[in-house]
């Protein structure tokens, strides 16, 4: 692609709108801002969840598995790492709110999305040993 990714792209992406892939765009593009980097760079990434944040994270970074760039280790927790392969520097992003309950899809997304990112995430520098391409 080669236009600013948005919420839209994802959703297309991930199939369904919901408030997950809300939390991964708004998780993706503060850990890019964060790492000062791009969609288009050398990036590898770290998922510790395995549900719909991670396709709004596949679509915001370019990390893909298929291209080795991109790691899942479940363990629960809403977070990304984020790391610059060439200056390896890297960032821990983590998903810092709880949805409401009782709101449709159409509504998280709206909520999620209204939050300013950083009430939405917390992040600390990391460094840590990236695979192998």
């Amino acid at each position: 692609m080669n236009h600013p990714i948005t919420i839209q792209d994802c959703i297309d992406f991930h199939g369904h709108t919901c408030g997950g892939v809300s939390l991964g765009f708004v998780l993706a593009n503060f850990a890019l801002d964060k790492l000062n980097a791009k969609r288009g760079d050398d990036l590898f990434a770290r998922m510790e969840c395995q549900n719909c944040l991670v396709d709004a994270v596949q679509c915001v970074t370019g990390c893909t598995v298929g291209k080795r760039s991109l790691e899942i280790v479940p363990n629960g927790t809403a977070a990304l790492t984020l790391v610059h392969r060439e200056t390896g520097k890297g960032i821990r992003a983590v998903i810092a709110v709880s949805m409401p309950e009782g709101l449709s899809k159409e509504q998280a997304k709206d909520h999620i999305l209204a939050l300013d990112p950083a009430s939405v995430c917390t992040w600390e520098e990391v460094t840590i040993e990236i695979p192998a391409k």
